[in-house]
């Protein structure tokens, strides 16, 4: 009987004990929780700088791209403008090429039947002589100008590797935002 009061004593203490003691661990998850919210509220806005400072630097890469396709598009179509003159020009004089040969073999006839004067074969063969330089002429400036247009592309396409290895560089992750020079510290040895 004795023992039976002394429990029951000790219950309403228990009681108390184990309500303090549930009220404790509740408090404990709270902290705990309002400590993991805490992080995660950080870590969400870290990450939404982030993802913001990529975006940015997205958009910047993207620019750089564009102004790498467009710089020398204007100087290609110019020249390509200019072949495509001298193409015509070139095509131009093939035919007086081509139809002078006719006339000469024409003035032979006629010259050899004594039909024309002399001075009237020169100068036809003047014109012939003429129409065969202005060709050649024409057929070097056609090959420089696409020689000079093949130098461009090949110059750009090199420019253009060396900036995309660039951009990709920066794409890396723990890049740094923009194009910057060495790490002067990288350099010098740890002491």
């Amino acid at each position: 009987v004795l023992l039976h009061k002394y429990t029951d004593m000790r219950r309403p203490g228990r009681e108390k004990s184990r309500l303090e003691q549930l009220q404790l661990e509740q408090r404990l998850m709270e902290e705990e929780n309002k400590r993991k919210k805490a992080f995660l509220t950080k870590t969400i806005a870290e990450k939404s700088k982030q993802t913001q400072a990529e975006a940015v630097k997205l958009k910047r890469i993207q620019k750089e791209l564009q102004v790498l396709d467009d710089s020398v598009s204007s100087d290609i179509n110019i020249l390509r403008g200019l072949i495509e003159q001298a193409s015509l020009e070139y095509s131009a004089a093939w035919y007086v090429l081509l139809g002078i040969p006719i006339i000469r073999k024409d003035v032979k006839e006629v010259h050899a039947s004594a039909s024309l004067s002399r001075k009237r074969f020169e100068k036809a063969e003047a014109e012939y002589v003429s129409a065969k330089m202005d060709l050649h002429h024409r057929t070097e400036v056609k090959e420089r100008l696409t020689e000079h247009l093949c130098a461009i592309i090949q110059q750009n396409e090199l420019r253009k590797a060396g900036k995309l290895e660039e951009l990709m560089l920066q794409l890396e992750p723990g890049c740094a935002d923009g194009p910057q020079g060495p790490d002067p510290s990288a350099g010098t040895p740890p002491s």
